[in-house]
């Protein structure tokens, strides 16, 4: 007679990883461009003059350590605040911010659209922010959302976004 041996193994299943801005990154973007799907770039209070910070279709959580009161990403009016337009989903977060200072055509604060044309829509969520003083010189002065795509807003403030 045969015996069958059942040995159960605990599945390991990869925990993203966690990094910290300026620790681990000096900079938000750096962050994001070192960062995989899954992990969560944790940012440290202060302002971060970074234009043009793009989550390159991963994705990863970009979170304030302590909200936007603290934590503000300034553009100095030379780009967007933030973009979205590599096909980014719902694992696109961006948490907890004062995205300030932002100018471009479309989107001064936050600008969500696809690339090109083929590819899916981004879709990221963004939750927590506060979007003020950007500028849309054709539209969407805090945010434009353009070519299908589908972000989930919640809990934001938008103000004096032109």
């Amino acid at each position: 007679m045969l015996s069958t041996l059942l040995v159960l193994l605990p599945v390991l299943i990869p925990q993203g990883t966690t990094v910290y801005v300026p620790d681990d990154y000096g900079t938000i973007q750096s962050a994001l461009t070192g960062v995989a799907a899954g992990d969560t770039v944790i940012v440290r209070p202060g302002t971060y003059l970074e234009p043009g910070i793009d989550f390159l279709g991963k994705g990863a959580t970009l979170v304030s350590e302590k909200g936007p009161g603290q934590t503000m990403i300034d553009a100095d009016f030379q780009d967007s605040v933030v973009i979205f337009k590599n096909a980014e989903g719902r694992d696109s977060v961006l948490d907890g911010f004062t995205i300030t200072n932002g100018k471009q055509w479309d989107g001064g604060g936050i600008v969500v659209k696809r690339e090109g044309l083929t590819g899916d829509a981004p879709s990221p969520t963004i939750r927590n922010c506060i979007i003020i003083a950007n500028e849309g010189t054709g539209g969407g002065g805090g945010l434009a959302i353009s070519d299908g795509a589908s972000p989930l807003v919640r809990n934001c403030m938008f103000r004096e976004n032109f």
